[in-house]
C-alpha cells in the first residue's frame, strides 16, 4: 500500500540525513546555524564543524562546505560521502526533492560545477565532446530546454532552442561553443560575456 493510499503523510525531504556543516570564512557560523535549523526542520540531522575538527565519516551522509580545506576532506571522497555546497539545501527545497550531487561541489577543481547545459545547432562531434567536459568537470547536461538549463550552447541564434529561451525570457545563457573550449585551456571558469549570442565579442576581437 503506498503512502497516498494508506493516508501516511510523506517523509521529510532530508529524511535519514545525517549532515555536518563545516563553517568557514564563506559559511561562518551564524549561516550555518540558519542552515542547520533548515535541514533539522526538514528531517535531517545535523551539525556545525570547524575545519578542523574531526569527524566520524561513517555516521555522516552528506558534508555541507563551501571549501575542499578542512580536516577530512581527503577521507570523506574515499568514503564516498559526498561534499556539497549550500546552495544544493536551496535548490532541494526549491525542487521539493533532493537535488544532484554532482552540480554542488565546492571543489574547484570541477570548472563547470553549476553549469547545466543543453547543445542546439552544434556538429555531433564537438556535442559529444562539450558534453562529455561538461559533466567530467561537474556540469550536467540535458537533450531538451527545461527550467534547470543555465546554459544553451550554440553558432547562432537560429535553433528552436534559441529562440524558445529568448521568447519565455528564461535566464540561462546562450553562449559559443569557445567558451567551453577557452574554459578548459585556462583551468577555470571564465566570464560567459564575450561569447553571448547573439552578439559575441570575441568576433570583435578575432574577426
Amino acid at each position: 500500500m503506498t503512502e497516498v493510499e494508506s493516508g501516511a503523510a510523506p517523509l521529510p525531504l532530508f529524511y535519514s540525513c545525517a549532515i555536518t556543516i563545516i563553517v568557514s570564512e564563506e559559511l561562518p557560523i551564524p549561516q550555518a546555524r540558519q542552515l542547520r535549523e533548515i535541514l533539522e526542520d526538514n528531517g535531517a540531522s545535523a551539525e556545525i564543524k570547524k575545519t578542523d575538527d574531526s569527524m566520524n565519516l561513517e555516521e555522516v551522509t552528506h558534508i555541507i562546505s563551501t571549501t575542499t580545506d578542512f580536516a577530512c576532506y581527503d577521507k570523506a571522497g574515499l568514503l564516498l560521502v559526498p561534499v556539497i555546497t549550500p546552495e544544493w539545501v536551496t535548490q532541494s527545497l526549491s525542487r521539493r526533492r533532493q537535488a544532484p550531487i554532482r552540480p554542488y561541489t565546492p571543489d574547484e577543481r570541477y570548472i563547470f560545477s553549476n553549469v547545466h547545459l543543453t547543445c542546439a545547432d552544434i556538429p555531433q562531434g564537438d556535442k559529444v565532446a562539450i558534453i562529455g567536459a561538461t559533466c567530467a568537470m561537474g556540469g550536467m547536461e540535458s537533450n531538451s530546454l527545461t527550467k534547470l538549463v543555465t546554459h544553451i550552447c550554440a553558432l547562432t541564434m537560429d535553433h528552436p532552442k534559441c529562440q524558445a529561451a529568448k521568447d519565455k525570457g528564461l535566464k540561462c545563457k546562450i553562449v559559443l561553443p569557445q567558451w567551453f573550449d577557452d574554459c578548459l585551456k585556462l583551468g577555470k571558469r571564465i566570464d560567459e560575456r564575450p561569447y553571448l549570442l547573439p552578439n559575441p565579442e570575441i568576433f570583435l576581437f578575432n574577426p
